[in-house]
């Protein structure tokens, strides 16, 4: 009885695959053609990443500026007065809050007249973004600012030639007179409104009562 054995030898075909495969290589190299291929996996790599850190840095800025153009995170607005439980609300949240009454109105100085955009903000406004106020025409850097003191206006600079009156002089709004103090240069949410009426004005949120603009019936946004 014998015994038969058979021993097959890979190692053989395998070295002389890996030889083969060196010298393709080192030929493909010698004409240049997958360093070209190479080069442009490393730049569409390096494009990806790039765009990625790109739209990136541009979500963060649309992000940002388009609360700006509101002035705050979030907007709740109506024609009735806010109820007082959103409020105390914030409040126990901990969320910085404002308030403005916006409505149209015809502003008197002498026997001229203007109907403008007005509106009465609180002294937090605005959450977001920049009010910015030059309390002369010739001051250089406008200052940026919240509401206004109690019986003063901020205009538009459109409003004292429109009216032809200067930063010192008084103007009538309903049945209260105001001072304006300063002209507003940057507005944030300026852009949120789609038609203006007018030039803005800017008043102390608890100077709305002296005007008796707001009666029943009135137009507020």
């Amino acid at each position: 009885m014998s015994d038969l054995s058979f021993i097959s030898n890979t190692a053989a075909p395998t070295k002389t695959w890996f030889t083969q495969s060196i010298r393709l290589l080192q030929h493909e190299l010698r004409r240049g053609e997958l360093t070209i291929i190479f080069l442009a996996i490393v730049l569409a790599v390096a494009t990806v990443f790039s765009l990625t850190g790109f739209s990136g840095q541009i979500k963060h800025a649309i992000l940002a500026n388009s609360t700006n153009t509101i002035a705050a995170d979030r907007v709740y607005s109506g024609n009735r007065e806010i109820e007082q439980e959103f409020l105390v609300k914030s409040i126990e949240l901990g969320l910085d809050h404002a308030q403005k009454i916006e409505t149209e109105s015809m502003v008197f100085a002498g026997d001229n007249m203007l109907l403008s955009e007005l509106s009465a903000v609180s002294n937090s406004y605005p959450l977001r973004g920049e009010l910015k106020v030059k309390m002369s025409l010739d001051q250089q850097e406008a200052d940026v600012v919240n509401a206004p003191p109690l019986g003063s206006i901020w205009v538009e600079r459109s409003l004292l030639s429109r009216l032809n009156v200067e930063i010192g002089d008084t103007v009538d709004i309903g049945v209260a007179t105001f001072t304006i103090a300063g002209v507003s240069t940057e507005i944030p949410d300026r852009s949120y409104r789609v038609l203006i009426a007018g030039p803005s004005i800017f008043m102390n949120i608890k100077d709305m009562p002296k005007t008796e603009l707001i009666q029943p019936g009135s137009r507020r946004w």
